[in-house]
C-alpha cells in the first residue's frame, strides 16, 4: 500500500512468495524489482545462484546493475546457504563474520569475487570482523 496506489500481488507457490518476501528485504529491491528477479528462473536456480555468491543472473533483471546484484547477494546469502542446508565453508564463507566483511569490501567498492578471493587468504586464526577485514584488505594491497 501507498499513498497513490494499492497493489496486490499474486504467486503460484508459497516458496514463490516466501522469496518475493526475502527480496523486498534487501535494501534498494522494491516490489517490481523483486517481481523482475522472479522472472528470471526458477526459484530454486535464484538461490542456489545467490547462496554461490553468483549474481550474474540477477543482472539480466531491468534496474539491477552489478552493484545491486551484489548487494542482493550478501544479504540474502547467509540466510539461503541455511535454507539449502549447504556448507557455508564449502561456498566460500567460514562465518557470518566473513559475510560482515565481504559487505564491508563491496561497500568500499570491491567486487563479491575478489572480496571472497581476498578473504580466502586470510588465514583461520585471525578472528573477528575487524581483524579479518584489515587482513583481506592488506592482502588486496
Amino acid at each position: 500500500m501507498r499513498e497513490d496506489a494499492i497493489d496486490l500481488y499474486g504467486f503460484p507457490t508459497r516458496e514463490e512468495h516466501a522469496f518475493f518476501k526475502q527480496l523486498l528485504a534487501v535494501s534498494g529491491v522494491g516490489p517490481k524489482t523483486a517481481l523482475g528477479i522472479l522472472n528470471v528462473a526458477d526459484v530454486k536456480t535464484l538461490k542456489r545462484s545467490i547462496a554461490h555468491g553468483d549474481s550474474s543472473a540477477l543482472t539480466k533483471v531491468f534496474g539491477i546493475g552489478k552493484k545491486s546484484a551484489e548487494r542482493v547477494v550478501v544479504e540474502l546469502r547467509d540466510k539461503l546457504i541455511a535454507e539449502i542446508g549447504g556448507a557455508s565453508s564449502a561456498l566460500g564463507a567460514r562465518s557470518s563474520e566473513d559475510f560482515e566483511v565481504i559487505e564491508a569490501l563491496l561497500a568500499l567498492g570491491y567486487r563479491a569475487d575478489e572480496s571472497r578471493k581476498a578473504l580466502g587468504k586470510v588465514p583461520e586464526k585471525v578472528t573477528g570482523t575487524r581483524d579479518r577485514l584489515a587482513a583481506a584488505l592488506k592482502s588486496m594491497g
